[in-house]
């Protein structure tokens, strides 16, 4: 569940475990956020590009190039992604300690970034499925997420019939799209429990504490997705 704290949303399973994984509103100024911690994040482009932070990562590199997925184990170190619409997706290692984040539009999502993102951790850390955790939101809601003919039929040629069935709905001959339940889907998929998989009732474009580029077009800014670990 993400629950509100003062200009942000946190993730209360992630926190009793020892890990910080937060959603900012407009009001959050992220300049001081967790200003004894290294600020990791990447020039965010779509893409399914992972960048792993370990102790021999050239932090000096920050920001990142063409990347829209980070992983650590490292404590000194905060992880952050910029969202107005587009999921945040959070990933904690209960076995290893490993956390992970990525940003997930719908292009991402197509490219399966969460899963590539897993695919790293357990490449790095031998992380294993039934060990991670994963956060879903904050995001649009399917409801405000029209999209095309063409964008509906891409996934469906992709995708299994289930995935498609509960990710998209047709009202009035318009296609809504449903990220959420598409990436919940996703990680099911791939070993994920289904108990491990935390997601939100928020919408970014309902929501007016939150930026949203669908509904203020180009004078939305961005919320932030942090996470890190506290113990």
């Amino acid at each position: 569940m993400f629950k509100k704290e003062k200009k942000y949303y946190y993730i209360e399973k992630l926190r009793n475990l020892g890990v910080e994984a937060i959603y900012t509103t407009k009001d959050f100024i992220q300049e001081k956020y967790k200003t004894e911690l290294i600020q990791v994040h990447g020039i965010q482009t779509h893409s399914k590009n992972i960048c792993i932070i370990d102790e021999d990562t050239n932090i000096s590199d920050i920001p990142f190039e063409n990347t829209d997925g980070m992983i650590t184990n490292r404590k000194d170190v905060v992880l952050y992604t910029k969202h107005a619409d587009c999921l945040a997706l959070y990933f904690y290692d209960t076995e290893n300690c490993v956390i992970g984040l990525c940003h997930s539009g719908w292009k991402g999502s197509y490219e399966e970034i969460g899963l590539e993102l897993i695919k790293k951790m357990k490449e790095k850390y031998k992380s294993k499925p039934d060990s991670i955790i994963v956060g879903i939101g904050i995001g649009i809601s399917q409801k405000n997420y029209e999209v095309s003919k063409s964008f509906y039929e891409d996934f469906r040629k992709k995708f299994s019939t289930e995935i498609i069935r509960e990710s998209f709905t047709k009202k009035e001959n318009k296609y809504y799209y449903d990220n959420e339940a598409f990436n919940d889907l996703l990680m099911q998929s791939y070993g994920i429990k289904k108990e491990n998989i935390i997601k939100s009732d928020l919408c970014t474009y309902d929501d007016k504490s939150f930026h949203s580029y669908r509904r203020d077009k180009e004078k939305s800014g961005r919320n932030r997705a942090y996470v890190n670990i506290i113990k």
